[in-house]
């Protein structure tokens, strides 16, 4: 590994420090003598909201991912080969979501495009900041091809890095790599050129022509390969979907108690596909007489389910914002008899999520978050809920009243818990098939 380097940074200012997770776990790789490289520093290090991308010698994977799942990660399924391994993970005492991408090869454009650097990039590794990183020449390529062949553009928080990267032409063993395949060279230097003046249409353009130009150098084989790869991506779909199979929660409560805010934190946070489905029942339907909108509710729960079903077959978390539970909350006057017989069927209609979380807050904060119901009013009804605590399977009572950083860290925890499991299982039946 080459030696240890730290970026310099103005006087005065406060360099990011890596999340204390990943900088335990790299801590435990670097103590384990395992060969591995940050292929892109994340854009945030202290709290990384997307993949973090991991280049890995693949005789060490065994050992990387005993590692990392001693410090509390998951392989999610069907992706545990030593090409690509995908590792996750919920830090309560931060909040953050992590995603470890571990790969053994440097690939671009969905893995259509490879470079035969992996081992040279590990080669030249340095240490910055606490984490092990390529050589910077090297790590200019990798983060600019993999936005200009991935992404199909730079982001805006990668420009400044990149530009400043470009300033001294930067060469190294991707370059290298990559205008040894035939007529990538005037490319890749259009590429530097277009950096350097921030001029970021012309950049595109050139990433546009140096992807095109090493497609078609690519053998036939390579070409016709690259064409079936979706179909054998589809071909593993019927033997993942066991594996693979999503988790649904349902967030219940009266108005004003965050339902709503929770369900985005969680959408936006959680790091794998996800899908919020609205299950609300008691919406006036616009133009519809009473009667009607009473016969359609059950069908529409159950088209809501079935969606959810659907994504969680996708192994997609599902959110459902309010849920067919709320049918059990007592009946009001008038035709009881008939509210009673009706509310019972649509409270069955559905069958019940993984995990529901019926938030709690005091009337008069509800009001006073979203005034739509009056006090008196809402504090009645956050007895009725509390009270389906007591009746529905699978259930926690949440404090909502507390600041909603609190709450989503207590519900992301409980939902890491379930989801882990699951994939731990599935894991472990996995494992069992292939002894």
């Amino acid at each position: 590994m080459s030696r240890t380097v730290s970026p310099g940074v103005a006087s005065g200012d406060r360099r990011p420090e890596l999340h204390p997770l990943l900088a335990t776990l790299f801590a435990d790789w670097c103590a384990a003598s395992v060969p591995f490289v940050l292929l892109r520093v994340p854009s945030n290090v202290e709290a990384p909201t997307g993949d973090v991308d991991v280049l890995v010698d693949p005789r060490h994977v065994p050992r990387l991912r005993d590692l990392a799942q001693r410090r509390g990660f998951v392989v999610v399924p069907g992706w545990e080969s030593a090409r690509n391994t995908l590792l996750a993970t919920y830090h309560s005492d931060t909040g953050n979501w992590l995603l470890l991408d571990v790969v053994s090869r440097v690939t671009f454009a969905n893995g259509r495009l490879q470079l035969p650097v992996a081992a040279d990039v590990l080669a030249r590794r340095q240490t910055a900041d606490g984490m092990v990183v390529p050589a910077s020449d090297d790590a200019f390529w990798l983060l600019i091809l993999h936005c200009l062949l991935d992404r199909g553009r730079v982001a805006e928080h990668y420009r400044a890095r990149l530009r400043e990267a470009a300033a001294t032409d930067p060469g190294g063993v991707v370059r290298a790599a990559l205008v040894a395949q035939r007529g990538t060279d005037v490319a890749a230097a259009a590429v530097v050129d277009a950096t350097r003046r921030a001029d970021w249409l012309a950049l595109a353009s050139a990433g546009r022509g140096l992807d095109a130009t090493w497609r078609s150098r690519l053998p036939l084989t390579t070409r016709l390969g690259g064409l079936a790869s979706p179909f054998a991506r589809y071909a593993r779909w019927p033997g993942l979907l066991a594996r693979r199979r999503g988790l649904s929660v349902a967030l219940l409560g009266p108005n004003g108690v965050g339902k709503s805010t929770l369900a985005d934190a969680l959408e936006r946070g959680f790091p794998l596909p996800s899908r919020r489905i609205y299950m609300g029942l008691w919406k006036v339907d616009d133009g519809l007489p009473p009667p009607v909108a009473a016969l359609l509710r059950v069908p529409r729960a159950w088209a809501r389910f079935a969606a959810g079903e659907y994504h969680r077959i996708r192994g997609r978390l599902v959110i459902f914002d309010r849920y067919v539970h709320e049918a059990r909350l007592p009946a009001q006057p008038p035709l009881l008899r008939l509210k009673r017989a009706y509310f019972w069927l649509l409270a069955r209609s559905c069958p019940s999520p993984d995990w529901v979380f019926i938030l709690d807050v005091p009337g008069k904060l509800a009001y006073r978050r979203k005034q739509e119901n009056p006090p008196d009013e809402l504090e009645r009804e956050r007895t009725l809920y509390r009270g389906l605590a007591d009746v529905l399977p699978r259930t926690s009572l949440i404090d909502a009243s507390r600041d909603a950083s609190a709450v989503q860290a207590e519900v992301s925890t409980r939902v890491w818990q379930l989801q882990s499991r699951r994939w731990r299982k599935a894991d472990a039946r996995h494992a069992g098939d292939h002894d």
